[in-house]
């Protein structure tokens, strides 16, 4: 399969994920060069990056619908899971910050600090908490080595 799944659950056990590689599939054979990847963060969370030579000179509008065009072919209670969708040229995969993003996600919550919904801050009450969550993240999306 030329779309990747690099961390999280697998096409195996999830039906959404599969749908979103199924056209996504469509995008890089339609698109020959193009690479994509996906992987679920949460329950609720699909994100998506399209690496693709031929958005050089392209707007981030343009990109989009480009990728989009294909993604809206999925059901809705799939395309709802599709919360992040980041399209790039292969020069701008390693110098962006949302696909750096992408490759070394951040921990959903962090010992001590607080966290930010919109424009509110909330204060993580305990250790057991964040270290609760933490778990439930990586369980989620355990980290995967690197497919040769």
């Amino acid at each position: 399969m030329s779309v990747l799944v690099p961390r999280g659950p697998t096409l195996d056990g999830d039906a959404g994920l599969r749908a979103v590689a199924g056209v996504l599939e469509q995008y890089v054979a339609d698109h020959p060069g193009a690479e994509a990847e996906l992987y679920r963060r949460g329950e609720y969370l699909i994100r998506v990056r399209v690496v693709d030579g031929r958005f050089a000179g392209l707007t981030r509008g343009q990109r989009h619908r480009a990728v989009w065009h294909y993604l809206l072919r999925l059901p809705d209670e799939v395309l709802s899971d599709v919360t992040y969708v980041l399209a790039v040229t292969p020069d701008e995969r390693g110098a962006s910050p949302a696909s750096h993003e992408f490759d070394d996600p951040t921990p959903l919550y962090q010992p001590g600090v607080h966290f930010q919904v919109g424009p509110w801050l909330y204060p993580l009450q305990g250790d057991a908490v964040v270290a609760s969550v933490n778990a439930y993240d990586q369980q989620v999306n355990p980290p995967r080595p690197p497919t040769p």
